[in-house]
C-alpha cells in the first residue's frame, strides 16, 4: 500500500514540483502517472524511494510513515530514465550485484541471473562489459535487473522515450508479468493506454481529481 497525504515539495522558492498530492494505492493495484511535465512523476518516484527527503506532508508504505522506514528494509526497485551500471563490469556482474548485497549466496545469484538471461535470449551478452552493449540491449539488461529478485514496489520512470518501437512489446509483456504489491509507471498518454492501470494525472504540479 502506498499513500500520500497533503504532500508538497519544491526545488525553487517560487514553484512547487508537487503540490498537495493525495492518493492511495492499495496492495495489488497498479498505476500510471500521466503529467504535463514528466519531471513530476520522477519527483514522486524519488520521494517513494527516499532519494528526496525534504518534503511536507505524509507518505505511508504499508501503513508505516516513510520517514520512519529504513531504506535497507524496503523492497523497492526504482528504474530511472537513464540506466545506472558499473560500465566497466560485465552484464552478469551488474545483474548479480543487487542480489549479492542482499546476502543471496553467489552461486544462487549467478544461477538466477543466468536463467533470466537465457529466458530472454540474452545469454550471449552475459560476459560483455556494459560499455560495449548496443543501446537496445543495454535497456533490456537494465530492465531485467528488476526481475532478478522479488519486489514489493516497482517504479518505472519514463524509459519508453529511449526504447525502440520494435522492442516495446518486450517491455509491456515483462511489466505485466512482474508480481508486485504496487507497480507505478511514469509515461506519456500513448504508453499509458497500453496498461489497464489506475491513472494519476498531474497538471501544474497538482493531482487531478
Amino acid at each position: 500500500m502506498i499513500k500520500f497525504e497533503n504532500v508538497y515539495i519544491k526545488y525553487s522558492k517560487r514553484f512547487f514540483s508537487l503540490a498537495n498530492i493525495n492518493f492511495e494505492l492499495p496492495d495489488h493495484k497498479n498505476a500510471v502517472i500521466v503529467s504535463d511535465d514528466v519531471n513530476c512523476g520522477t519527483v514522486l518516484f524519488r520521494l517513494i524511494a527516499k532519494i528526496e527527503k525534504s518534503y511536507k506532508g505524509q507518505i505511508y508504505i504499508d501503513n508505516t510513515e516513510l520517514k520512519k522506514m529504513n531504506i535497507k528494509h524496503m523492497n523497492i526497485c526504482y528504474l530511472p530514465i537513464q540506466p545506472t551500471f558499473f560500465k566497466n563490469k560485465s552484464v552478469i556482474f551488474n545483474l548479480t550485484y543487487p542480489l549479492i548485497i542482499r546476502k543471496i549466496p553467489h552461486k544462487n545469484a549467478y544461477q538466477m541471473v543466468e536463467n533470466i538471461l537465457k529466458k530472454y535470449n540474452l545469454s550471449q551478452y552475459q560476459n560483455t562489459k556494459i560499455r560495449f552493449l548496443p543501446n537496445n540491449v543495454l535497456y533490456k539488461i537494465f530492465f531485467l535487473r528488476c526481475l532478478a529478485r522479488p519486489i514489493d514496489i516497482l517504479l518505472i520512470d519514463n524509459i519508453f522515450e529511449n526504447i525502440e518501437e520494435q522492442d516495446l512489446l518486450f517491455y509491456i509483456n515483462c511489466i505485466k508479468n512482474i508480481k508486485t504489491k504496487n507497480t507505478i509507471i511514469n509515461c506519456n498518454k500513448k504508453i499509458a493506454e497500453l496498461f489497464n492501470y489506475h491513472i494519476l494525472k498531474i497538471e501544474n504540479s497538482v493531482l487531478s481529481k
